[in-house]
């Protein structure tokens, strides 16, 4: 970690941005995977999807750069996915979208918390804004009746 003008404790930068780069990896991931779920979706949902998955896609790469931004904002270094070890699957296959969109607001929501705990906040503010936006999509995938496609 860099020296930061944070006026963060130490501890709550590190509780930061460990947090900050789980999240950043899942929005890469997630981001990663929605751009190629609609390539394997035939019929007549396909525009409809393909729109939705879009516009997820478009949402995480906006999340990404404000995560990024905010880990260099507190001295740190944005880590991908496969720095932390995690991997994007080599096969796309379309899978519901509310579950993954679902898991990854939830997830925002828990960090919002636990940034706050430590007095984090700025980044509890970002990741509560983030979440706002996830969980708007989220609310337009569940209503949409062709948000719950499985792969076949």
């Amino acid at each position: 970690m860099t020296p930061s003008r944070s006026r963060n404790a130490e501890t709550a930068r590190t509780t930061s941005l460990d947090l900050l780069n789980r999240h950043l990896a899942a929005a890469v991931i997630l981001q990663d995977r929605m751009l190629h779920s609609s390539r394997n979706v035939r019929g007549p949902d396909f525009i409809m999807v393909d729109d939705l998955c879009d516009r997820v896609a478009r949402l995480m790469e906006g999340c990404t750069m404000v995560i990024a931004t905010r880990v260099a904002d507190l001295g740190g270094v944005p880590q991908w996915p496969d720095q932390l070890g995690w991997r994007t699957p080599t096969t796309p296959k379309v899978a519901p979208i509310a579950g993954p969109l679902e898991a990854f607001a939830q997830s925002v929501l828990d960090a919002a918390t636990v940034a706050e705990a430590y007095g984090d906040e700025a980044t509890s503010d970002l990741l509560a804004s983030m979440w706002r936006d996830v969980d708007r999509h989220l609310w337009m995938t569940v209503k949409a009746p062709y948000a719950r496609h499985s792969a076949m």
